[in-house]
């Protein structure tokens, strides 16, 4: 009795199903939309498995949009397309939803109902046809380069061609070439097939020909004022790459340098200025930290990859992805440090002995913490003040640890044990007892290396010294031999490796060019620029080509040094070098 009322309750006469859609579509053509929209709405319950569901369901936001009910239209048809997506009058909806979103000002929900109409409509329909009209429209007068941009990554079926078109044809009518052929690129790797296909290979194959016949780079430096001498250094490096490539491929490249005058102001002026006018592929520089901040910003709105030859400071290829330092940065300096020492040295046991200022304390930390990563560990740490000259407290505080441990052997040291007994084999004094500490971490400056090497073995150390930060090796190496001998440090940024591979025909041909030897500053400007001429020579001509190619770099060598960069853009490869007495001497990390 139970299932027989049930199927009954649920059943409703097809003949008044029909009366019902009748008077609703009557109430629709007299211009009652209100009424009708009411009627409609009752009937998507009673109509379930019948033809009228679906005419039902069309109906309702034919009647918001007939009224004038722009936002509840474009959620009807919205959600009519999402009930019934293979419906014959899917595409319809589409369209009429984007009519919707458009009327209320919402282009962009607009334009991406259009292109899911034409997706959707069988090849070259009427429907197809209005939706395409429709996107073109909203897509050439209402929308901004950078929501077309959002809009081309996000639509995924092949009408995407036609945003990619209209994208490219706007970014070449001003002017915009190298930005237009990415675009252009991208769409026939992502879309090979569509309406478009053939006329976006047609305008990359000529934008191609047109930038390769003048290719245009940025170089910033400061040419004049207090770090003229470094920056023309840094911009004849680049030169000179430049200039064998042109020698040896025919092909042209302008180079324009502006001045910088080692001012981050001006640099941020002289970048946007040089950016716009001249639309360079690639920049390079510039020289100073600093400087590099506002410009990195820059290049990255304009969307030109920056490629820093000497910019140290830590983040600054963190600021875009289309930024690259060459130049290692000090954290990542000391970080090497303790992998060698730990890897290769086989220490296991530290002592640090740093300034306390901002860049010592994070040297310090970044030591600790590679250290106690790999195994190893940090017995103590000494602080110094800036002035400081006797550095016997600062010793004795981070010898202590070790000096205590020594307490339990000396009773049962014999006069063979120099650490207890002088060479004459007499027992030394306590304060006199010579205290091995495995490797001692110093990211010292200059000046006050100078007095922390000699005291070092006057208070009874003994160590492996490993140095970041201050060691300038033409200076340290004018020191007594005995203070540094087995040193491993990480060199100053303007210390000349003449051991690094290609330093030899790079210096001749840097002298044949400008008459003098150049220095390391040089050739890390030189390096930049081989490094980009590589692209050049694999036919890169765009800023993005070029961006994935230095994204790429990996183990390449040339005379300023190894370079390879990480996902942010940073160069990991860090020099090291060891001192055999007063000689430096380049450690080969790799073979």
């Amino acid at each position: 009795m139970l299932l027989p009322c049930i199927v009954s309750f649920g059943w409703v006469n097809p003949e008044y199903i029909a009366e019902r859609f009748d008077e609703a579509l009557l109430a629709y053509r007299a211009g009652e939309y209100g009424k009708a929209h009411q009627e409609f709405v009752g009937l998507i319950i009673d109509s379930r498995g019948s033809p009228y569901f679906a005419m039902s369901k069309f109906m309702i936001p034919m009647c918001s949009y007939k009224a004038e009910n722009w936002s509840s239209a474009t959620r009807e048809f919205a959600d009519f397309v999402n009930t019934l997506p293979e419906h014959e009058c899917a595409p319809a909806a589409l369209v009429y939803q984007g009519n919707s979103h458009y009327r209320i000002g919402e282009y962009i929900p607009a334009v991406k109902a259009f292109i899911s109409a034409i997706d959707i409509s069988e090849d070259r329909t009427e429907t197809a046809a209005i939706a395409e009209e429709s996107a073109r429209r909203i897509l050439w007068g209402y929308l901004g380069l950078n929501e077309l941009e959002v809009i081309g990554e996000q639509v995924e079926g092949v009408s995407g061609q036609l945003v990619d078109y209209i994208r490219v044809k706007r970014h070449l009518e001003i002017g915009e070439k190298a930005r237009a052929l990415e675009i252009c690129q991208r769409s026939l790797i992502k879309r090979p097939k569509g309406a478009y296909t053939d006329s976006l290979k047609n305008i990359s194959r000529r934008i191609s020909k047109e930038l390769s016949e003048h290719i245009a780079v940025a170089v910033f430096a400061p040419t004049a004022g207090v770090y003229t001498e470094y920056g023309t250094s840094m911009v004849n490096g680049i030169r000179l790459a430049i200039s064998e490539y042109e020698k040896s491929s025919g092909q042209s490249i302008e180079i324009v340098v502006e001045n910088t005058a080692a001012d981050p102001l001006v640099g941020a002026y002289a970048a946007k200025r040089l950016i716009g006018g001249h639309s360079p592929v690639v920049a390079f520089g510039p020289l100073l930290s600093d400087v590099a901040v506002p410009i990195a910003t820059l290049c990255d709105q304009y969307r030109v990859p920056l490629i820093s030859p000497t910019a140290s400071k830590d983040g600054i290829a963190g600021l875009s992805p289309f930024v690259f330092q060459v130049a290692t940065p000090p954290s990542l300096g000391s970080e090497k440090l303790a992998e060698y020492a730990v890897n290769t040295l086989g220490i296991t046991r530290f002592s640090i002995l740093s300034p306390d200022d901002p860049a010592g304390r994070k040297a310090a930390a970044n030591f600790a913490d590679r250290v106690e990563k790999l195994g190893a560990e940090t017995v103590s740490i000494a602080y110094y003040a800036e002035g400081t000259v006797d550095f016997s407290e600062h010793l004795r505080s981070i010898k202590k640890p070790f000096f205590e441990e020594m307490k339990n052997y000396s009773a049962r040291a014999d006069t063979t044990d120099l650490r207890f007994y002088k060479p004459n084999g007499v027992f030394r004094d306590e304060n006199e007892w010579i205290v091995t500490i495995p490797g001692l971490f110093l990211p010292a400056y200059y000046e006050d290396l100078v007095n922390i090497l000699p005291q070092i073995p006057f208070n009874y150390i003994e160590t492996r010294l490993l140095g970041a930060n201050g060691w300038i090796i033409d200076e340290i190496r004018s020191m007594d031999g005995s203070y540094i001998d087995s040193a491993v440090v990480v060199p100053d940024d303007f210390w000349t490796n003449t051991e690094t591979p290609g330093w030899e025909s790079f210096s001749k041909s840097y002298r044949r060019a400008y008459g003098y030897t150049p220095d390391r500053i040089a050739a890390l400007g030189y390096v930049s620029g081989e490094i980009v001429c590589k692209a050049f020579a694999s036919g890169l001509v765009t800023s993005d080509q070029i961006r994935d190619y230095l994204s790429a770099i990996s183990d390449f060598e040339g005379p300023g040094g190894e370079v390879s960069f990480d996902a942010t853009g940073t160069n990991t490869e860090v020099n090291l070098v060891i001192f055999d007495r007063n000689i430096p001497k380049r450690i080969k990390q790799k073979e």
